[in-house]
């Protein structure tokens, strides 16, 4: 993994967290890097409810 080139993406994921920032946008933009810096085929991410109660069976 180069050093350089995952400060640079902490650098633009930081630079995506702004006031008015899209969400689908900085999680597509977290899986390419994820994909590009772990040398990997694909990358997924799994979002999981808010609320504080157990989800029903």
């Amino acid at each position: 993994m180069d050093g350089e080139r995952l400060v640079e993406t902490f650098v633009e994921l930081a630079d995506t967290l702004v006031d008015d920032f899209d969400v689908i946008d900085f999680l597509h933009l977290l899986a390419d890097r994820c994909v590009e810096l772990l040398d990997v085929d694909a990358a997924g991410l799994l979002g999981t409810p808010t609320t504080a109660e157990p989800p029903r069976p």
